[in-house]
């Protein structure tokens, strides 16, 4: 029986050795204290509403970490400072985090508002100023035509709209403009497309920090085509 007993010793510790080597090259899920550990870092953010995603792996004795989080705000720049922020006092917190990723979702998502400028062909603006129309999606769905061509006045307007994101060609000029919109919490989304839904479309997937999966998108139809009116 001492045999058998220091014989089953010897098999205990040798697969303990081969278990922790065999870790360092294979992808493992961590334990639960290094999630916990995460996990209160993220609820340090009084910023953080809910984790509603928290997968861990190790890989050549490096963790990383795929995270997707509920967070209060709807400024976008603010909120990706914020994404920054957090991922900054993990790896401070658990030296071993080689690389995070963090998926947002705002606590509001159901009603956040985005506008698209658009011109007299139905295509995006080229330039903020020479929008005719905004149109606004989520919430309540509207459209304003007969726009003010005051970067100023239009820059009011649309901070009154309570919009997150305007989409347009360019940024305006006036930098008294700019800061009516940065004041109200309103990020001016740079495009090179032409198509407002699939601009839009385009802003959203990356709201999400998710790939967007239809590069080709459906052909182009000009605003008149669309049904709305």
């Amino acid at each position: 029986y001492f045999a058998l007993g220091v014989a089953l010793l010897i098999s205990y510790t040798a697969f303990n050795i081969l278990w922790r080597e065999v870790s360092v090259l294979l992808d493992v899920s961590v334990d639960e204290r290094t999630l916990d550990r995460i996990r209160h870092v993220l609820l340090s953010f009084p910023e953080v509403k809910e984790i509603k995603g928290l997968f861990v792996r190790s890989s050549g004795g490096r963790l990383f970490a795929d995270l997707v989080l509920v967070l209060e705000g709807r400024d976008f720049i603010r909120m990706h400072q914020l994404v920054d922020h957090i991922e900054e006092r993990l790896k401070e917190e658990i030296k071993e985090l080689d690389m995070v990723f963090i998926h947002y979702e705002p606590t509001d998502g159901e009603d956040l508002r985005i506008g698209v400028l658009v011109d007299e062909g139905g295509s995006i603006s080229q330039k903020f100023e020479k929008a005719k129309e905004l149109l606004i999606f989520g919430g309540s769905p509207e459209r304003i035509r007969e726009l003010p061509e005051d970067e100023k006045v239009l820059s009011e307007l649309i901070r009154s709209k309570g919009l997150l994101v305007v989409v347009c060609g360019h940024h305006p000029e006036s930098s008294t403009a700019k800061g009516i919109l940065s004041q109200g919490g309103v990020f001016v989304w740079e495009t090179d497309e032409k198509n407002p839904y699939k601009a839009l479309k385009e802003v959203v997937y990356n709201l999400c920090n998710v790939q967007n999966p239809d590069k080709e998108g459906k052909a182009y139809r000009p605003l008149s085509e669309t049904g709305q009116h």
